[in-house]
């Protein structure tokens, strides 16, 4: 995952996928509105929801022409 803004996060340019929210987005075929990130199951346990105070994720899953997300 790569940053192309931030706010508030470390000062970092990527992440490996698995600990980033979006990985619930390529999983799924339709976007997606999370307002309360802690009560969300699919974003609860996530450490930028929990050290980072995330609340609110929007996502979309973005998906090639041969299928790939």
């Amino acid at each position: 995952i790569y940053f192309m803004a931030t706010h508030g996060l470390p000062a970092t340019t990527h992440i490996p996928r698995d600990e980033g929210l979006c990985a619930s987005a390529v999983r799924t075929s339709s976007p997606y509105v999370v307002r309360d990130a802690t009560s969300d199951p699919r974003t609860a346990n996530n450490r930028f929801v929990r050290t980072h105070r995330v609340r609110f994720y929007a996502c979309a899953p973005i998906v090639t022409f041969d299928g790939h997300s």
